[in-house]
């Protein structure tokens, strides 16, 4: 047995902020956490522990090779959110994933017979072939571990107070633009602008800089488009609605950024979003590109949705320590990067490059068939089983001019 610890952070504008209140509670009032085999094992409405602003943990005893479900309530600016989180099996004791300092050591040794004290130059060695060595297993194949599934919140429209706007430049009396405002759109009456800029809390100016609007007029800032996280990449397949908030919507599709860019020009407005597109924001060279999801509609309210994220490579050093997938490929890893250092200290192939790709194609099998399905359904025609109509029992009867189907 050992310590098991949720944490979920709550952001607003990307800001850290403290929700009304935040617990374990699943939708239906029965758990907070619960085991793969549904026994309760942290009750319904707990609390959660708040360790720092908008930074919230709980902590329970967990087994080994058990995987556990937590559900969190968060309630906060009059509305409820609910997240469903997976806590994967903790393997038994004294399995290990590879991380940065055992790789430089193991590398190390291997390459200059020494485990510690590496000068900067054997250093920068040792993580040439670790890098060369991710490089390797990355581009072998298509990884699961690759495809988290992460929550993005929507940010419903910000309509606090009143707007001046002269030549384009708005100014906002009774409120403070958010963070977000110089990716929105501003709605004034029937008509729809593009914020260029945002100047201050109580100013931004508009790309269209013809408009204008009398004091005291009434608005609405949508937000319709939102950074993803740094190891993003892009997003794979559709976007789904969180169970419970939606039951009924269908997944938002995808589509190319330029057909996002039309659809939103042609009809600029608000309302729960169909369709997503992934388009680079300008490339900084210190830290290179990010990506950003643009949604259409814009979002006329807060909805939570769940993207399966596909992550980019990263290299890992003494504070990033751990590589994607080194839980469950550490072997594979760490033979990837000694093969890497006998070609770049030996200039030849070698036994770690033989056992590197002896080991390959069972770490690709064992990876597909952790992340296939076990059933593609049924084997029965529909009718023969009752367990089949499962939109029947989802919404009951469905009648038509008095028939049931």
């Amino acid at each position: 047995m050992a310590t098991r610890t949720v944490t979920k952070t709550w952001k607003v504008d990307g800001v850290l902020t403290d929700p009304t209140s935040v617990k374990l509670s699943d939708p239906t009032g029965t758990y907070g956490i619960k085991d793969g085999d549904d026994n309760v094992i942290v009750a319904d409405d707990t609390a959660m522990t708040k360790v720092a602003t908008g930074t919230y943990e709980y902590s329970f005893t967990d087994s080994e090779d058990t995987a556990y479900t937590a559900y969190i309530e968060i309630v906060y600016g009059g509305n409820t959110y609910r997240f469903e989180e997976d806590l994967p099996a903790r393997a038994a004791t004294g399995a290990m994933a590879v991380s940065y300092q055992s790789l430089l050591e193991r590398v190390g040794h291997f390459a200059f017979g020494i485990r510690s004290g590496f000068s900067a130059d054997q250093t920068s060695d040792v993580e040439d072939a670790i890098r060369d060595g991710l490089r390797k297993v990355y581009a072998a194949h298509t990884w699961s571990f690759f495809r988290p599934i992460e929550e993005i919140v929507t940010t419903a429209p910000y309509t606090t107070g009143t707007v001046t706007v002269v030549d384009g430049v708005v100014t906002l009396s009774g409120g403070t633009f958010p963070s977000w405002a110089a990716v929105g759109v501003l709605a004034v009456g029937t008509e729809y602008y593009d914020v260029d800029t945002r100047d201050g809390d109580t100013q931004i100016t508009l790309e269209d800089t013809s408009v204008a609007a009398d004091a005291g007029s009434t608005y609405s800032l949508a937000r319709p488009e939102y950074d993803l996280p740094t190891t993003c990449e892009a997003i794979d397949g559709k976007l789904y609605y969180e169970p419970g908030q939606a039951d009924w919507y269908p997944a938002v599709e995808p589509r190319s950024d330029e057909e996002i860019m039309r659809k939103r020009q042609d009809d600029p407005y608000n309302d729960r979003p169909l369709y997503f597109g992934i388009r680079t924001v300008a490339f900084d060279p210190t830290v290179g590109s990010r990506r950003r999801l643009a949604l259409y509609p814009t979002p006329d309210a807060a909805y939570v949705l769940k993207a399966r994220l596909i992550l980019r490579p990263t290299m890992i050093d003494a504070t990033n320590k751990y590589p994607v997938g080194g839980e469950l490929i550490s072997q594979l890893i760490l033979e990837a990067c000694l093969s890497a250092a006998e070609q770049l200290y030996d200039g030849n192939v070698g036994v770690h490059t033989e056992q590197f790709a002896q080991m390959l194609p069972s770490a690709i099998l064992a990876d597909q068939e952790r992340s296939s399905p076990k059933t593609l359904g049924p084997d029965a025609p529909k009718g023969e089983n009752q367990n089949l109509d499962a939109r029947k029992v989802q919404m009951g009867d469905v009648t038509l001019n008095g028939t049931t189907m």
